[in-house]
């Protein structure tokens, strides 16, 4: 995820987080533009991850195969997708079989 984050693609294809009844769609701000941003963040009003959830991610094509074989073994709430196509079930929750955490959103406000 760090390389797919640092090659800036996600600027303009945004990473689409999927979960319960949410759909939360990110983007990036990279170089001084995210030095200036500040540190205002919205809050969320419920936790997307506490259940079932899927992370949607953009990925150039040339590292599509590779990283998609990567993250299925270790990480298969990140589905990888080419830059523009949403794969199908981008909107719905995801499967039963991925393990569950929570990620503690009031921390990053």
């Amino acid at each position: 995820m760090a390389m797919l984050i640092s090659d800036e693609i996600h600027s303009v294809e945004p990473l689409t987080l999927v979960g319960g009844s949410a759909r939360v769609v990110l983007y990036c701000t990279f170089g001084s533009d995210a030095l200036i941003m500040g540190d205002e963040i919205d809050p969320l009003p419920m936790n997307p991850t506490g259940g079932e959830w899927t992370l949607y991610v953009p990925c150039p094509e040339s590292d599509l195969a590779w990283a998609s074989e990567t993250l299925s073994a270790r990480a298969p709430r990140i589905v990888l997708h080419k830059p523009g196509a949403m794969p199908s079930g981008g909107e719905e929750a995801t499967s039963a079989s991925a393990k569950s955490f929570d990620i503690d959103w009031g921390a990053l406000s």
